[in-house]
């Protein structure tokens, strides 16, 4: 009877160990067998496959280090000597097999232990995760590419969730709005900045234009509202709020993409007060009344600046104030200065007929003699430029003062020039418009005192206008007379 059941457990143990066989040798991982000193004992087709091994006698026996890619060999040292030490662990690593194609494989490997506990060997299961593992660094590699084009665009951007917090924003964005990423990551968006319209008032949710995206998935662009700082400053801003959807169509959220505009605000108005001024110029508008018109335009170009233009007087060699709409009384009490280099900016300016730039009047000696009156009204620094005639000649003089030393920028410099192109056409055309009128009254004066007979006639022989030595000659009693017979020129008798 023992002999009969020795012979059944036998028979047991061999179906089991087939059965294992069967699985192993179907098993589409690679599961193999390593000897404490890491050289290969058993090994499935899988992984035979995997190593592109014709079959197992190829590599029995061989370190199984030796398939790892040199970079990664210490990584699978390290998890087998783990292993035989009775631990239990995964890595990823880089193998180059027999034929030389290199996979990406995510091995685990565990100790096979004998019935007094000690190691006999290390069991591995290894998976080729190559097509996971390119995945996952183009990933890496779209979401790098991704990070430094919001790091580097000019624009601010920020993404939302479908809620309206705030998820992201780069590095733009923070500098425009002035918080930091951790103060913004998860607040509400339209709370934090877009809470207010631009003339103040209170800016509802519901009418806001990037929660409607947020509700019907359409992608809105606005140039006319503003975002606010965390200082609670305000600025334009020209957005566009582009939804992002899932597969299904549902709204995840948003990305919102953004300018300040105030530069380009300031431009439009700009250019908007330079066609209201060439338009006072072209209708002929009293000179003051344009000069203020510049200074204040320029006052608004150029930030903390306090405008004066001077007229030249030719006759007396002295300055001639034309306007200072922030600066009255400085203006009134520089009035009549001579003209002379050694005389302020002002002074220089026209008399050399160039640009002169006082950065700081407390060090330009041409102003010791009037440091009192800039202290007073806190005047520190003057831009002059002259406005010259077709000729060159200098026929006025535009000062832009600041209250602190200040140099101007390349942009600044092109502003003051072009009021000083301002100044000098509103001068000439005016100029010109007087010596028209003087001109059409020499004119009249003379067409009405003339002894001899004037007529003026249209191309098809009507009187236009007559003079009363013509009415006399032929014989009507007054210029009003003629007019009234509406004759053609060749029936007057």
């Amino acid at each position: 009877s023992n002999l009969i059941a020795l012979v059944l457990v036998q028979a047991e143990r061999t179906e089991s160990e087939g059965r294992l066989r069967s699985i192993l040798e179907n098993d589409p991982e690679c599961v193999a067998i390593v000897s404490p000193n890491g050289h290969v004992l058993e090994m499935n087709p899988a992984g035979l496959a995997m190593i592109e091994a014709q079959d197992l006698a190829s590599i029995r026996g061989r370190a199984v280090a030796d398939l790892a890619h040199p970079d990664d060999r210490s990584i699978l040292v390290d998890l087998h000597n783990h292993a035989v030490e009775g631990g239990s662990g995964h890595a990823q690593f880089r193998l180059v097999g027999l034929k030389g194609t290199m996979r990406w494989l995510e091995m685990n490997a565990t100790p096979l232990r004998r019935p007094d506990g000690s190691v006999e060997a290390v069991l591995s299961v290894t998976r080729d995760v190559t097509k996971r593992r390119r995945a996952e660094e183009a990933l890496a590699e779209s979401q790098q590419r991704n990070r430094m084009i919001l790091e580097t665009m000019g624009e601010g951007v920020h993404g939302l969730d479908a809620e309206g917090r705030i998820l992201f924003h780069n590095p733009a964005a923070l500098a425009m709005l002035g918080w930091s990423e951790e103060e913004t990551r998860g607040k509400d968006a339209h709370a934090l900045i877009h809470h207010h319209r631009a003339d103040g008032s209170v800016f509802p949710r519901e009418e806001c234009s990037i929660h409607r995206s947020l509700q019907d998935g359409v992608t809105r662009q606005v140039d006319d509202e503003v975002f606010f700082r965390k200082d609670g400053s305000s600025f334009p801003v020209d957005y566009v709020c582009a939804p992002m959807k899932r597969t299904d169509g549902s709204i995840a959220g948003a990305v919102v993409t953004f300018r300040d505009i105030s530069e380009r605000r300031k431009t439009e108005r700009l250019r908007s007060a330079e066609a209201t001024i060439f338009d006072l110029i072209s209708a002929g508008a009293a000179l003051p009344e344009v000069l203020e018109r510049i200074a204040l335009m320029k006052e608004e170009a150029l930030s903390g600046a306090r405008v004066a233009v001077f007229l030249v007087d030719e006759a007396t060699g002295r300055l001639r104030l034309g306007a200072a709409p922030s600066l009255a009384a400085y203006a009134k009490a520089v009035e009549g200065v001579r003209i002379d280099t050694t005389i302020g900016p002002c002074g220089g300016a026209v008399a050399d007929a160039r640009e002169v730039i006082a950065t700081d009047l407390e060090a330009d000696p041409s102003w010791r003699d009037f440091l009192g009156l800039a202290r007073a009204h806190h005047v520190r620094a003057c831009w002059s430029i002259p406005a010259l005639d077709v000729e060159g000649r200098p026929m006025a003089v535009f000062a832009a003062h600041f209250d602190r030393p200040r140099a101007p920028t390349e942009e600044e410099r092109r502003i003051i020039e072009r009021a000083a192109r301002l100044v000098s056409l509103a001068i000439q055309r005016l100029r010109g418009l007087d010596a028209l009128r003087k001109s059409e009254a020499t004119f009249r004066e003379t067409f009405r005192d003339a002894a001899t007979g004037i007529a003026v006639a249209a191309p098809d022989g009507r009187i236009l206008e007559v003079n009363e030595a013509f009415a006399r000659i032929y014989g009507y009693d007054s210029v009003e007379a003629v007019m009234r017979e509406g004759n053609l020129l060749h029936h007057v008798p």
